[in-house]
């Protein structure tokens, strides 16, 4: 089983990390005096007390979520009880464990692991107060005891934990054969460090035989009623399929062609309109610029052959001026002389003329109002 913790971060890592330490000191002979062989142990343990609490706490998580979820099912007997299932409607009740049994005893484990991790935190608290060459060494030889003390819990019966009476037996740490020197120290280290990565691992192989049963069920173990359910729907959808699949390809052409019909109108084409609006200040215009000109030409040829037909003596610059700025106080002024003989100039077709004129005229001014529109919109 890999030993490694829920955040990604190896526990193979820092150990072959102190390894490797022990190792150079080793291959280059390092000649360590009595106090520095000691620091340096120390040391050494303290980071194993590390790693080791590393793996309680990643123990710990691993049971946390757990725990919710029996919480969760204690407060909803009826939904517990359908995700059980027939996997345990109809076994022995004697034998069935109860969500609050479950939940009981995966508290006990957690707790159990929290104060070992409790007291390797307070252990290597201890540490930073007191850093004397003679405490470092009780310090470093009741760490290895806790270290065994922690490792060697099987979590068959789980409790407080209590420091064992043979972990006890490595004190005091400078009366071990053990230490002697720095090399058979550094040796004794790397035997010590092997033992570790094997038993961090056996611990986790027997916490999970051990809570394996009382973890949250899998996804699939939680909604057997809806597959079940949905079994039968399944089959015969596909058995329908299957008998339509010449039709298939059809099918997904048109479901290729309607998606890309639902996003180039539904999303596509919204925010290009929202982005030339709200980022390159492009509008959308409701003005034909065209239809404006054109209006506007129109009115000036208008105005200019009905000045030549009703003021032929008036000199060509002035009808070029009056047409240019679309002077229609000529229309007026005609206008209001043909009401009297109304009938008459409708026969012959001038008010009829001149409405029409009129008529170009509020054409162009609602396109210039619209213009407006435009402009204001723009800004």
């Amino acid at each position: 089983m890999s030993t490694q913790t829920r955040h990604g971060i190896p526990i193979q890592r820092s150990l072959a990390k102190l390894e490797a330490e022990a190792n150079k000191i080793l291959h280059d002979r390092i000649h360590l005096t009595d106090d520095e062989t000691q620091i340096f142990l120390a040391f050494f343990v303290e980071c194993q007390l590390r790693i080791c609490l590393e793996s309680e706490l990643d123990l710990s998580g691993t049971l946390y979520w757990d725990c919710l979820f029996w919480q969760d099912r204690i407060s909803r007997p009826l939904e517990a009880w359908l995700e059980a299932g027939p996997f345990s409607w109809f076994q022995d009740p004697d034998e069935v464990m109860t969500p609050e049994d479950k939940l009981e005893y995966l508290q006990r484990v957690m707790v159990q692991i929290n104060v070992g991790a409790g007291l390797v935190q307070q252990h290597l608290s201890r540490k930073l107060v007191n850093t004397d060459v003679q405490y470092l060494g009780e310090w470093t030889a009741e760490a290895l005891a806790l270290i065994d003390d922690i490792l060697s819990d099987d979590f068959e019966s789980p409790g407080r934990l209590e420091m064992r009476t043979s972990a006890r037996q490595l004190l005091p740490a400078s009366a071990q054969p053990g230490f002697v020197s720095s090399v058979v120290a550094l040796k004794e280290c790397m035997a010590r460090l092997t033992t570790l990565r094997t038993r961090i691992s056996t611990r986790a192989a027997c916490f999970h035989k051990a809570t394996s049963h009382l973890r949250a069920p899998s996804f699939l173990r939680r909604r057997w009623l809806h597959i079940l359910v949905a079994a039968p729907f399944l089959f015969f959808s596909l058995r329908w399929v299957w008998g339509k699949r010449g039709d298939i390809p059809r099918w997904v052409a048109q479901a290729v062609r309607s998606t890309r019909e639902f996003f180039l109108e539904h999303v596509s084409e919204p925010s290009r309109a929202i982005a030339k609006e709200l980022i390159w200040n492009e509008h959308e215009s409701i003005t034909d610029v065209a239809a404006l000109e054109d209006a506007k030409e129109s009115l000036a040829r208008m105005l200019a052959d009905f000045v030549r037909d009703t003021n032929p003596k008036l000199p060509e610059e002035e009808r070029r001026a009056l047409a240019a700025n679309m002077d229609m106080s000529v229309v007026s002024s005609r206008y209001e002389q043909s009401l009297p003989q109304a009938m008459r100039h409708i026969i012959n077709g001038e008010i009829v003329r001149m409405l029409l004129i009129q008529v170009q005229f509020i054409k162009k001014e609602l396109l210039v109002a619209m213009r407006g529109i435009d402009d204001v919109m723009n800004r």
